[in-house]
């Protein structure tokens, strides 16, 4: 019974916390947007990491946006093994949403394509000013 009660400001915290971490744009989806309240990529997480993460989410609740980054940036660096695996899980998650998937496929296809075909004449003046190579 107290879980569930819990349930709701746990979700909450979270949210911001991922929110803080990528916060989306007018071309891009926030996580929370993006995850709605699917947060299964805490499961991937081992136990200690999860529960240090999900502490230090509750405590950036009651402050600003400015304030989150701070702490966030002090939890980098003196946490850096929980805020990278954290880090890693959610990115993990968050470009693997249906959401951003169709924001990652637009990008993809709005551009100029590719030649298709092979101009030896490139590559015959890449091999004569040797251009690329390493140099020491």
């Amino acid at each position: 019974m107290q879980v569930e009660k819990q349930l709701p400001d746990v979700r909450r915290s979270v949210s911001i916390l991922i929110d803080t971490l990528i916060p989306g744009d007018q071309d891009w989806p926030s996580a929370s947007l993006a995850l709605g309240n699917d947060f299964a990529f805490l499961e991937a997480l081992d136990d200690d990491v999860k529960s240090r993460m999900l502490s230090h989410a509750s405590t950036l609740t009651d402050m600003t946006a400015p304030q989150r980054l701070s702490a966030l940036r002090d939890l980098e660096q003196c946490e850096p093994d929980v805020f990278e695996r954290f880090l890693l899980a959610l990115y993990g998650a968050y470009y693997t949403t249906p959401l951003v998937a169709v924001r990652i496929r637009t990008i993809a296809t709005s551009g100029e394509p590719e030649p298709q075909h092979f101009d030896p004449a490139l590559l015959a003046q890449v091999i004569q000013t040797q251009a690329g190579r390493r140099r020491l």
